[in-house]
């Protein structure tokens, strides 16, 4: 039966509509993408470790012209670094950014990378976790139900308080907050301290509450958290590096298309190059901007930083037969 004229002009005035939208749309939204991941992480939205996840869901999407779509969900939306990794490793959650302490519930040996002082700079972490040391660990971890795709550049962690820390023995009876992973207690244990563990996100009321004294964080992480509101006294001392690994489910990795996962790895790489560049380009203005937000900067001197060092000898120690020591060896040889 033929539709009166007034519907058909209705009809016909709607389909040419929309097909005049379709063209502004971006290529990810005019088609629906065949595979979604969810990919979470606790950082805020203008921390480096989420505009790496803004650069790697980009450019999945652009390469594979909307047929993998990457939906970012920050500020700890999907749970905190334990929730996030249990989540990937069951395929609950497709992709995270998460803590290499957190990760070695897993897979101990990659308590390594968490060694106090174990890298001389930036560009030493880098040839390690790059190198075979870091090939060694994705590994390890692929064997558990996660692939590690690059590992973030969380920054340097050192300790800041609610009174003064210039030397070593500032350190004795103060409680902090440190991460879950049994390493980072051992680690204020020998320096005369009381480590605390819990998550990012109980850590300013414990704080403000004088629950802890204390914490270690990247400076970014301290004032993104705005910690610094609650423990103004920032001590300039690297105590280790926050690796930051990016992770995808093995089960959904596996549920790819060859094409599909070259497409996911080299996004990877490019998130991951832009990310550690982006950390490092605030690095090397956050001591002003803490300063003038009322933090007191406290800078350790050569000799009492040599007494921090000798007293992470005990950790070390401790766990050179969970990580290997000729592992730790070639870490150090690393140049």
């Amino acid at each position: 039966m033929l539709q009166p004229p007034r519907i058909r002009f209705t009809v016909i005035v709607l389909v040419l509509a929309m097909l005049s939208v379709l063209p502004c749309l971006p290529g990810h939204l005019a088609i629906a993408a065949d595979k979604v991941a969810k990919l979470g992480h606790v950082g805020p939205t203008d921390n480096p470790i989420h505009i790496g996840a803004e650069v790697l869901a980009k450019r999945v999407a652009e390469q594979s012209k909307g047929a993998l779509e990457i939906k970012i969900f920050p500020n700890g939306q999907l749970g905190q670094d334990r929730d996030l990794t249990e989540g990937v490793q069951l395929g609950t959650i497709q992709m995270a950014v998460t803590s290499n302490a957190v990760m070695t519930r897993y897979e101990p040996r990659a308590l390594l990378l968490d060694l106090p002082f174990l890298f001389r700079d930036d560009s030493h972490w880098e040839k390690v976790i790059d190198g075979p040391t870091g090939q060694e660990l994705r590994e390890l971890f692929l064997a558990k139900g996660i692939r590690i795709l690059g590992y973030f550049d969380g920054a340097w962690r050192g300790p800041y308080a609610r009174r003064p820390i210039d030397k070593f023995d500032d350190m004795k009876g103060l409680k902090f907050r440190t991460m879950e992973s049994p390493m980072h207690i051992s680690i204020y244990t020998a320096l005369g301290a009381r480590g605390v563990p819990m998550s990012s996100a109980e850590q300013y009321p414990a704080l403000q509450q004088g629950v802890v004294d204390g914490g270690d964080s990247p400076w970014v992480w301290y004032k993104q958290l705005k910690h610094y509101e609650v423990a103004k006294h920032l001590t300039d001392l690297p105590l280790f590096k926050l690796t930051m690994p990016l992770i995808v489910s093995e089960k959904f990795y596996a549920s790819l298309t060859p094409e599909q996962q070259k497409i996911v790895q080299a996004a990877a790489d490019e998130a991951t190059t832009q990310q550690r560049r982006v950390q490092r380009e605030i690095d090397t203005r956050l001591l002003d901007e803490l300063k003038k937000s009322g933090v007191t900067v406290h800078h350790i001197s050569a000799a009492e930083r040599e007494r921090f060092v000798k007293a992470m000898a005990s950790v070390w120690k401790e766990y050179e037969d969970k990580v290997g020591k000729g592992k730790i060896e070639a870490v150090l040889q690393t140049k």
